[in-house]
């Protein structure tokens, strides 16, 4: 009886061991993240823990995910089968949608000094040198929805940094939008992040 019990007792803590150290270090999200990178042909340098939020799969391949990295989120979209043209054109369209909603609009009613609604320009989205690679890359501010175009200082939350890559030879693009909580001036991470954007060599 009591060698049975010894034995159960070794077994249990032998199977709460194996499943601790998958937890901390193989079995999580943490391998998921990196593996989904590998699959769409992707280097990204961003720190462990990575945790999945979201994800969805199309025909292909992950389609679309988000990833939380300590406080931050990244917003991971992936479009394939596109030609150069395609690629390009749906690269531009992204970038004009978010442009788009810091570019002034008729106000609701005329007001005394002015009939247009302005975003300061220190709230617009700011261009980064897409040295990755990108076909646009820059930085601009979201609320606490992750949703851009607000011109209310007090309202946003976030610092965002978002950017799109196409690589020809497989007709992929991949956009990322990479939110952080507001900080003092000069500690963004996204833009180092994202610049660290690298397209692996694929067989």
């Amino acid at each position: 009886m009591l060698d049975r019990l010894t034995t159960l007792l070794l077994v249990t803590a032998l199977l709460g061991l194996a499943g601790l150290g998958w937890l901390l270090f193989g079995g999580g999200e943490a391998t998921g993240f990196r593996a989904d990178l590998a699959g769409i042909g992707v280097e990204l340098s961003v720190p462990e823990p990575v945790r999945a939020l979201q994800r969805e799969a199309g025909a292909a391949g992950l389609a679309e995910a988000i990833y939380t990295t300590g406080e931050d989120r990244l917003h991971l979209r992936v479009a394939r089968g596109l030609d150069p043209a395609a690629g390009a054109r749906m690269a531009a369209e992204s970038e004009a949608l978010i442009l788009g909603l810091f570019e002034d609009h008729q106000a609701p009613y005329p007001g005394a000094l002015s009939n247009t609604l302005q975003c300061s320009p220190e709230l617009r989205p700011q261009p980064l040198d897409p040295k990755a690679g990108a076909t646009f890359l820059f930085s601009l501010l979201a609320n606490d929805r992750y949703a851009f175009g607000g011109c209310a200082d007090d309202l946003l939350r976030f610092h965002a940094t978002v950017g799109a890559w196409y690589d020809a030879a497989w007709g992929e693009l991949v956009r990322i939008e990479y939110f952080e909580p507001r900080g003092p001036e000069g500690a963004v991470r996204g833009p180092e992040r994202l610049l660290s954007f690298r397209w692996r060599a694929r067989e």
